[in-house]
């Protein structure tokens, strides 16, 4: 027993700097072959803005924004990216001028909605597919798919913006959605200028290069790689308890089966021990799967980690958040309310957004000391903290585990370390050496970050739209692509031809227009599109599944209960891990059959085209709760009909609404179909499915927060 208790002390942990015992404490540093980036000549001297003191690449970066320039910005997360952003959109709304900001992912969308509405009271919109609000207004919030579909709609839509603020750039390599951000760069109105924020990439320069010949205008690149908080790398493993990545030695690699499970969550314990005693939180403590993430929240139950002002501070928010969002967080003993008024939570993608919401709010409020999350935490949500702890390196990114990449460690890493609050952030890696080899951890912490590269792919909509405006000079978008032009520069670099290149990337772009023309999508005769062209250029994402059901006859035969059912087949992707209960094997019985069928036979014809995109099938799964809920039961009892998580239910009911919505938008001058699509939506976007809702309940929270907030006048 001794022994083994001995295998999981920790050992004394130094806290002093590492950079007084000759380690840099900054992290990372500039990579070996970095490209080299021109600085812009400024005159020296401090600078503020917002009463913040400018580091230097923001200095420049404010600068070429003064000269109306395009800039692309690539730095650290922590860094201070957001403060340029803000610039941009300051002076152009001082100006006159309108400026249009889009994020990934919904969530941020939101933030960046409370943010910007608190600092321009009135002056701020947003679109997000689930949500629309004030569209009209100078200062417009988007995700960015939903301005790529916009400027696929109406061309000159936005053309008299000032500037056009892409944040999270770098997803121009995300397999499934980088295509995006290529296409609204390119599709972009002329004149509009655009400001990139990105995490540290060594190509950045090859990428302004692309934007600067496709848009015809001068990029100024501004790369930084210090952060103004450093940070110090740990690692822990059960046989050396907590040290600097430096001291780490190998041999404590060498691989004894079992033991780590035996010693990990008593680990876990210690370390955040440590950290508390230390005064080292709050603490994001990242967990790469939901139930891990809820199941170490509740072992720290016993915790209290506020003081007595900030308990009380606590329950006020908890009951006001509570009013507003209209939901229970009652602290009784099975809740997360019972959790933050502790100082502890967790946040994932299965919770439901109201719940993440008063986690985040939380947070940002200093009320949560220990937060148990998930990575999707870190996707541009500026919550930083003091120290970050890695549950493990490793993930399961929906096909396989594998190792985080050096990109991906640095985004969350970045999390740590509160400028102005915190002279050094601390990082912790926990480590299974079962699973990873020190070469493995190495790399992860200290490896070169990826470059960007491009996953150009046009969606079938996206080819429709340009086809019906462009005709065959459609195969010109391919050749503007960054794809394109990566592979002409590498082929140009080993003597290739740039005919060969651009052949190459035309070929699937061919094959995809040879499979719409024989699906009826394309008239070549008359140079244009059919009824059902112009139809599926209305659906994104699922437009050949939508569009060959509704020229089938199978929506039509639907009532709005079973309309709302089918849509939602069409785009739910079922988890093995869950069960499902479909519920009346009536509910779409009669058609299950002639969706199938069509389905398989489009398959087909893709597949024969030898097109590499995998057209999906409708998942029926999930019906019996969608049926269910499309006819009036509450949300809290779609329970009976699986196990999956609410958050995951509540993206795919407004997935469903979303397309549901273009669906309506595409029969508008059929009638009776369109008023029964939106008796399908009404169905279902309510409750805790309705966006806008929480939106307004939020913003009503943060407008009364600032009047209270807001000193008394002097009389």
């Amino acid at each position: 027993m001794a022994g083994a208790t001995m295998i999981v002390q920790l050992p004394p942990w130094r806290w002093e700097s590492q950079r007084a015992r000759g380690r840099s404490g900054s992290f990372p540093s500039p990579p070996r072959q970095a490209e080299k980036t021109p600085r812009i000549p400024y005159n020296r001297g401090p600078v503020k803005y917002k009463g913040f003191l400018l580091d230097e690449f923001q200095e420049r970066a404010i600068r070429a924004i003064d000269r109306d320039e395009c800039v692309f910005v690539a730095a650290p997360t922590g860094s201070g990216k957001t403060l340029v952003a803000e610039y941009a959109a300051d002076r152009s709304l001082s100006l006159g001028r309108r400026v249009l900001y889009t994020a990934p992912i919904k969530a941020l969308s939101n933030q960046k909605f409370r943010d910007f509405g608190i600092l321009y009271p009135g002056r701020v919109g947003i679109m997000t597919g689930d949500v629309t609000l004030n569209p009209g207004a100078p200062l417009l919030i988007m995700t960015t798919e939903i301005f790529r579909n916009s400027i696929l709609e109406e061309p000159e839509r936005y053309s008299d913006l000032h500037y056009l603020i892409f944040d999270e750039v770098h997803f121009l390599k995300d397999i499934e959605r980088g295509t995006v951000w290529e296409e609204s760069i390119i599709f972009a109105p002329r004149g509009v200028r655009i400001l990139a924020l990105s995490a540290t990439v060594p190509n950045l320069n090859e990428l302004c290069r692309w934007v600067q010949e496709v848009r015809e205008e001068k990029v100024q690149p501004i790369r930084e790689y210090v952060r103004p908080v450093p940070l110090e790398h740990w690692v822990h493993t059960r046989r050396t308890g907590v040290v600097p990545l430096a001291e780490l030695p190998p041999r404590a690699f060498a691989r004894r089966r079992g033991e780590w499970t035996e010693a990990r969550d008593h680990s876990q314990m210690e370390i955040v021990d440590r950290l508390v005693e230390d005064d080292l939180v709050p603490c994001l403590y990242f967990c790469f799967n939901r139930r891990v993430c809820e199941e170490r929240a509740w072992m720290h139950r016993h915790r209290e980690l506020l003081s007595p002002e900030e308990r009380e501070k606590a329950r006020e928010l908890l009951a006001e958040l509570a009013e507003a969002f209209q939901i229970d967080l009652a602290p009784n003993d099975q809740a997360l309310g019972s959790l933050l008024v502790r100082g502890i939570g967790y946040h994932h993608a299965g919770m439901l957004p109201t719940s993440k919401e008063v986690v985040e709010r939380f947070f940002t409020r200093g009320l949560v000391k220990l937060l148990f999350a998930t990575e999707t935490f870190a996707m541009g949500i500026n919550m930083p903290a003091t120290s970050v702890v890695f549950d493990e390196l490793r993930k399961f990114d929906g096909f396989s585990f594998r190792n985080l990449s050096p990109m991906e460690y640095q985004q969350m890493a970045g999390r740590a370390g509160r400028r102005g609050m915190d002279q050094v952030g601390h990082v912790i890696s926990c480590v299974d050496p079962n699973r990873l080899s020190y070469e493995d951890v190495v790399h992860v912490l200290e490896g070169e970050v990826e470059r960007i590269e491009s996953q150009f792919n046009l969606g079938y909509a996206t080819i429709l739209s340009l086809y019906g405006r462009h005709g065959r000079d459609v195969y010109l978008v391919a050749d503007r692509s960054f794809a394109a032009f990566q592979k002409v520069w590498a082929a140009g670099k080993m003597g290739g031809g740039r005919h060969a290149v651009i052949d190459e990337i035309r070929d699937q772009l061919k094959r995809k227009l040879e499979l719409l023309t024989r699906l009826g999508y394309i008239d070549r005769k008359a140079g244009g599109l059919t009824d059902k062209g112009r139809f599926a250029t209305y659906i994104q994402g699922y437009e050949l599944q939508v569009t060959e059901m509704f020229f089938g006859g199978v929506f039509e035969r639907l009532d709005k209960d079973r309309l709302a059912t089918l849509a939602a087949a069409v785009v739910f992707e079922g988890q093995k891990a869950n069960w499902y209960d479909t519920g009346d094997p009536g509910i779409l019985r009669p058609f299950q059959q002639d969706v199938k069928k069509r389905m398989r036979r489009l398959r087909e014809e893709a597949r024969r085209l030898k097109i590499r995109d995998e057209i999906k099938s409708p998942d029926f799964r999930l019906s019996g709760a969608i049926f269910a809920f499309s006819r009036g039961a509450p949300f809290s009892e779609l329970g009976h009909f699986t196990d999956a998580g609410e958050g995951h239910l509540i993206r795919v009911f407004r997935s469903t609404v979303q397309v549901l919505r273009q669906m309506r938008k595409a029969t508008s001058g059929y009638a009776d179909f369109a008023a029964r699509i939106e008796e399908a939506i009404l169905s279902l976007d309510r409750d805790e499915v309705d966006a806008a809702r929480q939106l307004a309940a939020g913003q009503a929270l943060d407008e009364r927060t600032a009047r209270l907030d807001k000193p008394a006048p002097v009389e």
